[in-house]
């Protein structure tokens, strides 16, 4: 486990941020009632091109800022696991 999320938060985002990530499993574990839903990187692709194209640039910006701040928290979460790993922790 990396970490404990709430609502808002992604898992997959990977994908769209570091090369390195593109095949890999992840599992999420619900405490609570939850939904989880899923969008193909190739959907997410058109649906950023018809914002854009429809002057809808902040929608579009509003979910990859989204996207990428949970991207960045779980890489250095996954930057501290590696480094209690490596310290023996």
């Amino acid at each position: 486990m990396i970490g404990r999320v709430n609502i808002g938060w992604t898992l997959g985002e990977e994908i769209l941020f570091d090369r390195n990530l593109q095949i890999r499993q992840e599992m999420a574990v619900a405490e609570t009632e939850s939904c989880l839903i899923g969008i193909n990187k190739s959907k997410l692709a058109i649906m950023q091109k018809g914002l854009l194209e429809t002057g809808n640039e902040r929608d579009y910006f509003v979910i990859e800022s989204i996207l990428k701040g949970n991207y960045l928290i779980k890489d250095t979460w996954r930057k501290e696991q590696a480094h209690d790993h490596d310290d023996g922790l």
